[in-house]
């Protein structure tokens, strides 16, 4: 009898074979090296091979299988830290990849935070590189300011933003200059160093302003929808810009003219911001911009003004405790609320609106009741102590 040969299997079970024996291959733990910086149970190569993991079966970039095992892996390589630098670095400038895993590396690299300042080059040239997507330039610039110091970086962002700024110099969406923003505010938090981009953000504000007093200029789409976004986005760039002038203003006076412009800017929100950035300058025109905000019919302006007060109090105390104890009788329960936390935040320099506050044993909320009682007892147990 001749023996049975065994049977063979179909071309198509071969090939699925194959593929199921590679899967387990890339997933199983051996393949890390013990010699290298591991993470989980895998090598530092298994990690940088599964970055550019691609499924047999991908529908789209967040469909089955890819991107939640590249997620995995970028999120492995932060977590290893200094010594997968080189290979992110790599991987953000390499121009043959998609765009999605140049834009993790970046990510990832500002994740690393400090261990990875030597990716600062490399972190500038995606930033200034055409072939890496604008709208996730941001991430490039908030990795460079987590990475380095960012009175260092000072010098390379005001050149980008200089540039990108003259590409696009009124945005028409949120989205298109989210990077400009970002910039900005990195600027903003660099201190001395970043003076040097005072005359550069001076001059963006002053431009995104003409665009508000003079319609003819300011280029808004025709759609009413666009349209909203575009004056939204400028509105969000404005305030950006006075915020970093604000946080500048130590360093550069020529940053308090440029806010002081803004006074009478048509959003009260960009009033808000501008009367929180002088608050340590402390010109009298912020003391006018105060006033006029806290006068405002609409009590979200109202309640929002309550900070910058709060931190007026050390120049003008009599003034702001003035508007504060005012506030307790506001017809918004929130700005009452939040005017009595402020009063008690301050212990007892408050101590002249102590009546206002007891008064508020009989307001219609009791919540307003309940906060004005903690903040009497902030006051007054501190006036007891000294």
């Amino acid at each position: 009898m001749k023996p049975t040969s065994p049977p063979r299997l179909p071309l198509g079970s071969c090939r699925l074979l194959a593929t199921l024996t590679l899967a387990a291959w890339l997933a199983n733990p051996s393949t890390s090296t013990a010699a290298e910086p591991a993470y989980n149970g895998h090598g530092m190569s298994y990690w940088i091979r599964q970055t550019d993991y691609t499924p047999f079966i991908d529908l789209n970039m967040h469909g089955e299988g890819g991107f939640a095992r590249r997620d995995q892996a970028f999120r492995a390589l932060a977590a290893i830290g200094a010594p997968a630098v080189p290979a992110l670095c790599q991987i953000a400038e390499n121009k043959k990849l998609k765009w999605d895993r140049r834009w993790r590396a970046v990510e990832s690299l500002g994740e690393i935070g400090p261990p990875a300042k030597s990716a600062h080059p490399t972190l500038v040239r995606v930033l200034n590189d055409p072939t890496f997507p604008a709208q996730n330039r941001y991430s490039a610039v908030m990795a460079i300011g987590k990475v380095e110091a960012a009175g260092v970086c000072a010098k390379d962002l005001a050149k980008y933003l200089k540039q990108r700024h003259e590409a696009v110099p009124l945005s028409d969406s949120s989205a298109s200059d989210l990077d400009q923003t970002m910039t900005i505010g990195v600027l903003g938090e660099a201190g001395e160093p970043a003076k040097v981009a005072v005359p550069l953000l001076v001059d963006i504000l002053r431009h995104y302003q003409q665009a508000v007093r003079d319609p003819t200029t300011a280029g808004l789409p025709a759609r009413p929808e666009s349209r909203q976004w575009a004056i939204e986005a400028r509105e969000m760039m404005r305030r950006s810009l006075i915020e970093a002038l604000g946080k500048l203003a130590t360093f550069e006076p020529a940053a308090v003219s440029a806010i002081l412009d803004l006074r009478d800017d048509p959003s009260a929100e960009v009033r808000l911001r501008l009367a929180t950035a002088l608050v340590k300058p402390a010109p009298p025109a912020a003391l006018s911009l105060i006033a006029a905000l806290a006068e405002d019919a609409r009590p979200t302006v109202r309640r929002e003004v309550i900070e910058p007060i709060g931190l007026l109090v050390n120049t003008h105390s009599a003034k702001c405790l003035d508007w504060l104890t005012r506030f307790l009788t506001d017809t918004d329960e929130e700005v009452r609320v939040l005017a009595a936390d402020k009063l008690g935040e301050l212990g007892p320099t408050a101590k002249s609106a102590a009546d206002a506050l007891r008064a508020l044993a009989k307001d219609k909320s009791p919540r307003v009741q309940e906060h004005a009682a903690d903040a009497l007892k902030q006051i007054e147990g501190k006036t007891q102590r000294r």
